[in-house]
């Protein structure tokens, strides 16, 4: 049996490769290790191609934002206060030859001065991607049909306070509590993540699963384009504004859920620095018209004027940081303090936020600080965003998913298979797929042609797309949501739910033999038990190094989660205590005769109740304690599993494909060296991946992918450029 396996791995090997190893190379019984491939001789430069090793001109860091928008929810009420829009400094001098920033024109386009272009809109239903048009257009028609036939007043207005289902009180915005709530505990270096459908109390059917207010606080990042072709990502923190009459006063009144969004074209690296920024924001904003007695339009303005002092000085920090790294790169010649300038830490502060000018007495407490990415103020590697997003969290996507499904996604994307994620959380929606385009970013491969982090209803249609995509389906229980195993017309596609932890596999949509067309990495093979298979596969490596991370972030979850539960219980023993403490005095006060014996049993009986009232139920939050969710937590960061599986995906993409010779031929000394697919076929197979295995029919549809060619090309560039590597990448 054994020698006629070996055989047939030999006569694979020489059909599907058309030509066969080195002498020995599939001899049965023992094989000798692969041939190094043959080094590339130094060539010339070309005549004809004069690009080529031409000094490029350094490409500026990005501005940190492009434009800061405030936005009503699509469907709010007439009662909701208008779009605000923050835009850059307008002067040229501040950032000029600085940083890299949009033109001012382009960004008056696509928003306007005043929020009314239709980029507003496409940027509302990101923000809100729960909102669906058609389905809301009726329910908007009805609304102005009774309004049209409602009382006026005598200034022509409708009378009554002009709400809908949309606006909400603030009890009904937050997520329950964990008592309320066992899934969402978690702890104590994790925040609640609320669900996206909390149903609300409330006698206005402002319960709908739709309703986006229930799914505050949140954050999560979107990618788009603007009309020009600009890609952009946006950050969002959506948050309750104070009611309209009633200045002050959180508590009082329903009104709409509003968005901030900060639009930049940074792709990774800056999630913490957006989030700091947007809570910043936000304070501002509550407290500003907190202030206030009436929230009018003068004050309204006021919060718009104290957004755009924020904003702008943040921005100007930002530009006076990268002058200094610019002027420490520009006077080392040899570059030998290029590092040093980069790792040390820098911080946008911005004094002054809270009380502002004028108030110099407490400069030293009311003052910002934000640690800014070193990636933010050195010179960008290339046009492409590839290092950008490979700089994002790779550990959300590994929680929710697991070692099983995450190597099955990085199969699926190598293959340039069309993947869907599935979730009701926006937040876990968008963290996992900048995830998974940072796992491939760690081997400069490129995000698929579509990728699209979280979709609206009202896009549908993408999914039918025929180019391969990477795209983030909200999910929710009524029929205006996109249920993507119900559509039977978008072809052959690989969904993640990622709500269901108990899922194994994905689900392959319209798919005869998933493991031809998704290959199973964590397949092991009858042939590998034999004498000549008993090699540690890149597979099995990644496999490892995967499971090990993961034991790093769950031992130091769980540590987190078991400190606070003794925290718990150390309150618990001493609530017991003081109660068991006052029953006794109470006791000894009795014997001492100077109550009656009608008051000694009444007050027995309050002590008795006293002490069932203290001592917690079963649902408490202190039984709760580190029972929350790992498979997601938005506020849960660890930094060293982060690093280890940064390190474990770079070791499997250099390991594959760090070795240029692999798959780049020099035909003739002084020549330029060309792709060789068949060469990088028959290496591997000599290294373990041979016909039959699951890395072998991943390498052959990677091969045939638009994805290597690109991979290849860039390579291949870089090669007759001399080009030096970057610090970033690893290659």
């Amino acid at each position: 049996l054994f020698f006629s396996r070996s055989s047939q791995r030999s006569q694979y090997c020489s059909e599907m490769m058309q030509a066969g190893g080195p002498p020995g190379s599939h001899q049965p019984g023992n094989a000798p290790p692969p041939q190094p491939p043959a080094a590339m001789v130094a060539q010339p430069i070309p005549a004809n191609d004069p690009t080529l090793f031409q000094a490029e001109n350094p490409l500026l860091p990005f501005a940190l934002f492009e434009a800061v928008l405030d936005i009503p929810f699509p469907g709010a009420s007439s009662s909701a206060a208008p779009v605000g829009v923050v835009y850059p400094p307008a002067s040229t001098s501040e950032g000029g030859g600085v940083i890299d920033t949009l033109p001012s024109e382009v960004l008056a386009t696509e928003f306007g001065e005043d929020g009314q272009k239709v980029g507003m809109a496409k940027i509302a239903r990101f923000a809100f991607p729960e909102y669906e048009d058609s389905a809301n257009a009726k329910e908007v028609a009805q609304r102005q049909q009774v309004l049209a036939q409602s009382f006026k007043t005598p200034d022509g207005k409708p009378s009554g306070a002009g709400l809908n289902r949309h606006d909400a009180y603030l009890e009904e915005v937050f997520a329950p509590t964990a008592s309320a709530n066992n899934n969402q505990t978690s702890g104590s270096m994790s925040a609640n993540v609320p669900s996206m459908f909390v149903s609300g109390n409330n006698n206005n059917n402002n319960s709908a699963p739709d309703k986006p207010s229930n799914s505050l606080p949140s954050y999560h990042v979107f990618c788009c384009k603007l009309s020009n072709g600009t890609e952009v990502h946006g950050h969002v923190r959506r948050y309750l504004p104070d009611h309209a009459q009633a200045g002050g006063r959180r508590d009082v009144g329903r009104r709409g859920v509003r968005a901030l969004v900060i639009l930049t074209r940074n792709s990774g690296g800056g999630h913490q620095l957006y989030s700091g920024l947007l809570k910043t924001l936000d304070i501002l904003t509550l407290k500003n018209a907190s202030s206030s007695q009436n929230i009018d339009a003068e004050s309204g303005q006021e919060q718009s004027e104290a957004m755009k002092a924020f904003m702008h000085s943040v921005f100007r920090e930002h530009v006076n940081i990268c002058r200094t790294v610019a002027a420490a790169k520009a006077a080392s010649n040899d570059g030998s303090s290029n590092k040093q300038v980069l790792s040390k830490p820098r911080f946008i502060t911005v004094p002054m936020v809270e009380l502002g000018r004028g108030h110099g007495l407490f400069g030293s407490l009311d003052t910002v600080k934000f640690v800014i990415p070193p990636s933010f103020l050195h010179w960008r590697e290339s046009t492409s965003s590839v290092a950008g997003l490979s700089r994002n969290d790779i550990m959300p996507m590994l929680r929710c998913l697991g070692v099983v499904r995450t190597m099955r996604l990085l199969s699926a994307l190598m293959s340039e298979r069309r993947v869907i994620f599935t979730s009701s959380n926006v937040s876990k929606l968008s963290a996992v797929s900048y995830g998974a385009v940072a796992m491939m970013g760690q081997g400069l491969l490129p995000p698929p042609p579509l990728f699209i982090p979280t979709l609206a209803p009202g896009l549908g249609t993408v999914l039918g797309s025929e180019q391969a995509y990477l795209i983030g389906v909200l999910s929710g229980p009524t029929s205006n949501f996109i249920n993507p195993r119900s559509l039977p017309n978008i072809g052959q596609v690989v969904i993640f739910a990622l709500d269901n932890n108990n899922e194994a596999e994905p689900y392959y949509h319209n798919i005869a033999d998933p493991h031809q067309f998704v290959p199973d990495l964590t397949r092991r093979n009858v042939e590998d038990m034999d004498a000549g298979g008993n090699q540690t596969s890149l597979p099995d490596s990644l496999y490892q190094d995967l499971t090990y991370v993961l034991g790093i972030d769950k031992k130091l979850f769980w540590q987190g989660a078991v400190q606070e539960r003794l925290g718990a219980v150390a309150t618990k023993g001493r609530t017991v205590a003081k109660a068991a403490m006052k029953k006794g005095l109470k006791y000894l006060k009795n014997k001492s005769g100077k109550d009656s014996m009608d008051s000694s049993k009444t007050e027995t009986a309050t002590d008795d109740t006293e002490e069932e009232a203290i001592q917690p139920t079963e649902s408490s939050k202190s039984k709760l304690v580190g029972k929350g969710n790992y498979f997601y937590e938005q506020g849960f960061s660890s930094e060293a599993a982060e690093v280890e599986a940064r390190i474990a995906f770079s070791t499997f993409f250099v390991s594959l494909l760090g070795d240029l010779r692999t798959y780049l031929t020099q035909n003739a000394p002084g020549t330029p060296p060309v792709v060789d697919k068949m060469k990088f076929m028959k290496g591997r197979a000599q290294n373990g991946d041979y016909p039959g295995t699951a890395m072998f029919l991943l390498l052959g549809h990677f091969m045939r992918s638009k994805l290597f060619d690109e991979f290849a090309a860039a390579r291949l560039r870089e090669v007759q450029m001399r080009k030096a590597v970057a610090d970033a990448p690893l290659y």
